[in-house]
């Protein structure tokens, strides 16, 4: 029979492995719109946006718990933080149709 708390640890790990294979994808997204050379604010601000998803995906995953649903209050704030911090380390880089051409 399947648990709650082992489907939240079988999502959790399905998280890290999509957490891990975006931020590789980031990673080279940004080095390739960089011409090899991101700025460390870059960088740091790239590592940062997957520290707040993990954070998100904690509290989501506690959220579940009964009498933990406050917690998806600080939930949604940590998530918009991580979008605006992919959106602040990619911001006025070109495109991949600028890069082709």
């Amino acid at each position: 029979m399947i648990t709650l708390a082992g489907l939240q640890v079988t999502g959790m790990i399905a998280m890290a492995v999509v957490l891990l294979a975006r931020f590789e994808f980031c990673k080279q997204q940004l080095s390739f719109r960089t011409c090899g050379c991101p700025a460390a604010w870059r960088k740091r601000t790239l590592v940062l946006s997957f520290a707040f998803m993990i954070v998100f995906d904690i509290l989501a995953n506690f959220a579940a718990i009964p009498g933990c649903g406050p917690l998806l209050a600080f939930a949604v704030p940590v998530f918009l933080i991580y979008l605006a911090c992919i959106r602040i380390a990619f911001a006025k880089l070109q495109t991949d149709e600028e890069l082709t051409k």
